[in-house]
């Protein structure tokens, strides 16, 4: 039983994993792009943050939640944050 409860958690991990590095994927490119572009991945973002909190989409406090608890940054920051990481290391 406890392997099977593992195996399951280990698999929501890991379409976690994929969901975030599929945010974080050379987002620096888009910097200064339409808000449209952004919105998708933030739905994405959100998505994982309901799978990782087993918290439902319309629930109560779920960006906090992101970004107390899971310290997680909104998209248009993340991209910020990854174009800051890349100057810096370039310097």
């Amino acid at each position: 039983m406890m392997f099977k409860i593992t195996m399951v958690f280990q698999q929501h991990q890991a379409k976690v994993r994929v969901a975030l590095s599929g945010v974080d994927y050379c987002n620096t490119v888009l910097v200064g792009s339409p808000m449209s572009t952004t919105d998708r991945l933030q739905r994405v973002l959100n998505a994982a943050t309901c799978v990782v909190s087993g918290t439902g989409k319309f629930d109560h406090g779920l960006t906090q939640l992101r970004h107390s608890e899971l310290h997680w940054l909104v998209v248009p920051e993340r991209i910020k944050y990854k174009l800051g990481v890349t100057i810096y290391r370039c310097l």
